[in-house]
C-alpha cells in the first residue's frame, strides 16, 4: 500500500516528454494526491486512485486553471478517468474514458470535448496561432491503430509563418476524424485573397 502527497509539480516535469524549448513558454505547478495498493508487484493487480487537487499553468499569456480536482482510478488493468477538466477564460475541456492495459493488445476509449483557444498550440509549432477551436472527438480501438472519430470546428482561426511570409486568416470550418484521416472543409483567406479549402490528410499514429 502506497500514499503520496505531490505538493508543488513545476512545468520542468514536462520537459523530458515536450523538450526544453516548449516548457520555457510554460510556467505553473501542480498538486496531487496518489493512494494505490496492489497484492503482487504486476500493473493487473493494481488498485487505487489518482487525484490532481489542483492545477495552474500559463501558456502564452493564457491562464489554464483546473475548476475542481481532476480523478483518475487503477483497476486491475484499466486506467479510468473519472473527471478531468481544464478552463481557459470561460472555455472548458473535458477529457473522458479511459484505458484497459491487459492483455497483449491494450485498448483504448478516450472523448475530448469543449473548446479552447488555438494560442495554446503555439508551444508545439513553430507559427503564430489565433483563433478558436470547438472539439468533440474520440479516440478508440487498439492503443497502436486507434480509430479517430467526430472533429475539431475553427471559427475565426488565423496562422501566421514568418519563412517563408504566408498568413492564413479568417479560418472557419470543420476538421472531420474519420478513422485514420482528417477531412477538410473550410473557406480560407490567404494573404488578403480568398481560397476554399477542402480535402483529406492522413493522422499519423
Amino acid at each position: 500500500h502506497v500514499r503520496a502527497d505531490v505538493t508543488s509539480l513545476t512545468e520542468h516535469a514536462l520537459e523530458p516528454w515536450v523538450g526544453a524549448d516548449a516548457v520555457s513558454k510554460v510556467t505553473g505547478q501542480v498538486a496531487a494526491a496518489i493512494e494505490l495498493e496492489a497484492p503482487r508487484l504486476a500493473f493487473d493487480a493494481l488498485h487505487g486512485t489518482a487525484v490532481i487537487t489542483q492545477s495552474e499553468t500559463m501558456i502564452e499569456g493564457l491562464t489554464i486553471r483546473q475548476p475542481k480536482p481532476a480523478r483518475v482510478r487503477f483497476d486491475g488493468g484499466r486506467v479510468l478517468v473519472e473527471e478531468a477538466s481544464w478552463a481557459v477564460g470561460n472555455r472548458t475541456l473535458t477529457l473522458r474514458g479511459g484505458a484497459d492495459l491487459r492483455g497483449s493488445h491494450p485498448r483504448l476509449d478516450l472523448a475530448l470535448t469543449g473548446a479552447f483557444d488555438l494560442a495554446l498550440a503555439r508551444v508545439f509549432l513553430p507559427v503564430a496561432l489565433s483563433g478558436t477551436a470547438t472539439i468533440d472527438a474520440r479516440m478508440s480501438g487498439e492503443a497502436q491503430h486507434p480509430a479517430f472519430s467526430g472533429g475539431v470546428t475553427l471559427a475565426n482561426a488565423a496562422i501566421g509563418v514568418s519563412d517563408p511570409r504566408i498568413a492564413i486568416s479568417g479560418v472557419s470550418g470543420r476538421l472531420t476524424l474519420a478513422d485514420d484521416r482528417i477531412v477538410v472543409s473550410a473557406p480560407r483567406g490567404i494573404n488578403g485573397r480568398s481560397l476554399d479549402l477542402s480535402g483529406s490528410l492522413p493522422l499519423l499514429c
